[in-house]
């Protein structure tokens, strides 16, 4: 753990959907940089967007690639992709699918990793992800499918 503080991570869950507009408006509370070290798996262009549209300007991020990084007193945002991406809000597309997509992968991995103690997960939708390649019904196939996959790194939970 970074300075004895959870290392929340977050996946952007859907571009077109609700989740990144809870998730940086809940980032943006005072005091929670206190309790937790949040790490949102998005992009930069990405965060930059929905603060601008939100009228947020006064959120602060630190964009990382690499966890050693890690900023312990603002939000983090772990860059998974470059590119500008398109969004439509209230429009799932199978664009939108490939940003969760590679999201939730990121996170995952880095929850495997142990580089986060605990994974949140942004909603998804289940038919623009699957679209995109992602081959599991939801989330919790995908995650159990990762963790039955990397049993070792769950043995010191199995007691």
């Amino acid at each position: 753990m970074v300075e004895n503080k959870i290392v929340v991570g977050i996946s952007q869950g859907d571009l077109n959907g609700i989740g990144l507009e809870i998730i940086l408006k809940t980032l943006s509370e005072p005091g929670l940089a206190e309790i937790c070290v949040p790490v949102l798996f998005s992009s930069q262009k990405t965060v930059s967007y929905f603060r601008k549209m939100l009228n947020l300007e006064e959120f602060n991020f630190n964009p990382l690639r690499d966890f050693n990084q890690v900023h312990t007193k603002k939000p983090n945002v772990f860059i998974c992709y470059e590119e500008e991406v398109t969004i439509e809000m209230g429009k799932p597309t199978t664009l939108s699918g490939k940003y969760a997509k590679l999201s939730l992968e990121a996170a995952t991995q880095a929850l495997l990793d142990k580089k986060i103690d605990v994974l949140v997960t942004a909603p998804i939708n289940k038919h623009s992800m699957q679209e995109a390649g992602f081959n599991y019904p939801g989330h919790t196939e995908y995650l159990g499918y990762r963790a039955r996959s990397c049993q070792k790194y769950f043995t010191a939970y199995h007691h």
